[in-house]
């Protein structure tokens, strides 16, 4: 069975990666777009909540700091989901708990690392070391999450 686990074990981080790859081609003004897909009705419902009326400046103001938000949430997010794909991966080749946690970690980064240089050559867009920093956080989150799991399972085995 274990055989057969590593025969597919690196489909869910591939498919990842590539969704990731195709979220970074789009250029500058489809990426904002797609930001605004969740922005925008978020400043509208609070602005409904809380009886705003912002003018249409710093409308546009609070709305790209939301965007803002927004961006490095889902890059936090995808790379701590990417990093528990690729601890799948590294599980299914019976490497040591400790020594998944650390290359799941180090395998992110440098995706990380290679999608923003990546964004280097799409118009609009540039590459951040800042969001190889986030990215990489969201792979300690998934590190950190699975140490949790692993320290909480062992002590209902020990009960």
């Amino acid at each position: 069975m274990q055989k057969k686990i590593r025969w597919i074990s690196w489909i869910p981080a591939v498919t990842l990666m590539i969704i990731i790859f195709i979220f970074s081609a789009k250029n500058g003004v489809e990426s904002t777009k797609a930001s605004h897909t969740f922005s925008e009705p978020l400043l509208k419902g609070v602005e409904t909540v809380f009886h705003l009326q912002l003018g249409q400046e710093k409308r546009e103001q609070v709305l790209e700091n939301i965007d803002f938000i927004i961006r490095k949430l889902a890059h936090l997010t995808e790379y701590l989901v990417l990093s528990l794909c690729v601890a799948f991966f590294l599980w299914s080749w019976n490497l040591s708990n400790t020594k998944i946690l650390v290359w799941m970690v180090i395998l992110t980064a440098i995706y990380a690392s290679s999608d923003e240089i990546h964004q280097l050559f799409v118009p609009g867009r540039s590459g951040q070391i800042r969001d190889v920093l986030i990215d990489t956080s969201g792979a300690l989150c998934g590190m950190l999450g699975l140490k949790f799991m692993k320290t909480k399972k062992e002590k209902i085995e020990n009960v």
